[in-house]
């Protein structure tokens, strides 16, 4: 608990003399522009008494790490690591781990992807169970692993709207008169913010904004409400 309470703090603390460092050992660094991608976890969460799984950022892999006895210090020992983005690994569509929870039974992460070199914006949740991940070999091709089950939440969202919307008395005013007057649900986007949370028998819980793009203009899109995806 005590980790898992500072761990932001170590965090940047660690990218900060990562920073310095590649500073000082730069010889024009006063022209150069550094770009510090710390190869510290987005996510830390226990996983029994003994040990914690962490998930990356950039690589979307989770790694369960060991607490093992190294004279008379404590260590970390990799036990195993396995990449569980939506896509495999390519130059085509980026992915970004953005949050990361487990319960007793499941491990779930959310992931911001897209096209490569522009903005990220659509939004996949990937959930496998503890079993199947111990069952994974670290370092054979993702494709090989067994119960990922991956959800676009966009899609769910919509799909959701247009299978309910006449008898969910939940969606947001401003979001209900955009529908009522006819507005396409193409137009109606998702963006989740904040850390996911576990609520137990395979639930995650995560908050998110509604937004909506105007015909008229394309590239505004405007919030029309607040809602709980779970």
């Amino acid at each position: 608990d005590s980790f898992l309470s500072h761990y932001e703090a170590i965090r940047n603390v660690c990218s900060i003399m990562q920073g310095v460092q590649r500073l000082n050992d730069g010889k024009d660094c006063d022209k150069a522009a550094i770009i510090l991608y710390p190869r510290v976890a987005k996510c830390v969460r226990p996983w029994n008494d003994i040990s914690i799984i962490t998930a990356d950022q950039f690589d979307c892999t989770l790694t369960l790490l060991e607490a093992v006895r190294n004279g008379t210090n404590l260590a970390c020992k990799e036990i195993m690591s396995v990449r569980v983005a939506p896509f495999p690994n390519s130059k085509k569509i980026g992915c970004c781990l953005i949050s990361m929870d487990v319960d007793d039974d499941h491990i779930a992460c959310c992931f911001e992807t897209g096209k490569q070199g522009e903005l990220l914006d659509n939004i996949w949740l990937v959930a496998i169970t503890r079993n199947d991940f111990l069952c994974h070999v670290s370092g054979v091709n993702q494709e090989s692993l067994d119960g990922l089950q991956k959800y676009d939440l966009q899609e769910c969202y919509v799909t959701h709207l247009r299978e309910n919307w006449s008898e969910n008395e939940n969606i947001p005013l401003d979001l209900n008169d955009y529908i009522t007057l006819g507005g396409e649900l193409a137009s109606i986007y998702l963006s989740l913010f904040g850390n996911m949370k576990a609520c137990g028998n395979g639930l995650f819980m995560l908050i998110g904004e509604v937004l909506i793009c105007h015909e008229n203009h394309p590239g505004d899109l405007e919030t029309v409400g607040t809602v709980l995806v779970l």
